[in-house]
């Protein structure tokens, strides 16, 4: 006796359509079981006539379990195929919720990040008008600790020939130098306001330039994080248009 069991390629069509094709499988089977109860019946029949003793009787037995076996191993297949598909469904949604929800975002950043990326650039404009600024303020300073250098290397040279006239005329001008004893007095003390002016304004200017230059760098390094950010901006908005 031949039984025709669905190969594997035949089998495959369960996992899109499960149910219609196991209720087919197991109509077949059941189909079986009738004809093969009724070959055995026959079998009895004729053993009884022939007086042949009765082995087929083993026979029906394995036959009934193995058709059993395929029964239940159709069902548990079409149990599983229902999970496999409950889940294909569940990881659906969650893809689907998931990519709604990186739009959103990719929406989101489209939306601001040009804006924090404007204010960056104008808060970095600023930062450049006032180091700017700054840097003009020094130049004047500058300038201004130059003239007023120039001025105190003028004053100095007339008082050192005033003092050189006093001692190579001293006799002669004894009583003038009485009588201008307060001028020497006050052009000595106006070239040591005018010293001690050059000086602190000169470590003002070394102050200063040392302020410039930090600030400088740092504008630099804006400079740089803000270009490096449009870029970026740039390539994501590229990639959404």
């Amino acid at each position: 006796m031949h039984l025709g069991y669905p190969t594997r390629q035949r089998s495959c069509a369960l996992v899109n359509t499960p149910s219609p094709c196991v209720n087919k499988a197991i109509h077949h089977i059941q189909d079986l079981e009738v004809k093969i109860e009724n070959y055995f019946q026959q079998c009895d029949h004729t053993l009884e006539k022939k007086r042949i003793p009765r082995r087929a009787l083993t026979l029906k037995q394995e036959t009934e379990l193995v058709l059993s076996e395929v029964t239940e191993l159709i069902k548990r297949l079409e149990a599983e195929c229902k999970e496999a598909e409950e889940a294909l469904k569940l990881e659906k949604q969650r893809k689907k919720k998931l990519a709604m929800k990186i739009d959103c975002m990719s929406i989101w950043r489209l939306r601001h990040f040009p804006i924090a990326v404007q204010k960056e650039h104008d808060m970095c404009i600023q930062d450049i008008s006032e180091l700017q600024w700054h840097f003009d303020c020094a130049n004047r300073q500058l300038q201004q600790v130059k003239t007023q250098i120039l001025k105190i290397e003028a004053a100095n040279g007339e008082i050192q020939e005033d003092i050189d006239f006093m001692k190579k005329y001293s006799p002669l001008l004894e009583e003038k130098l009485n009588l201008e004893g307060d001028s020497m007095k006050d052009v000595l003390l106006t070239h040591g306001k005018e010293s001690k002016l050059y000086y602190d304004v000169h470590r003002e200017l070394l102050r200063l330039q040392q302020i410039l230059k930090q600030v400088t760098e740092e504008v630099e390094k804006q400079r740089e994080s803000m270009s490096d950010t449009i870029k970026y901006a740039e390539i994501v908005l590229n990639q959404y248009q």
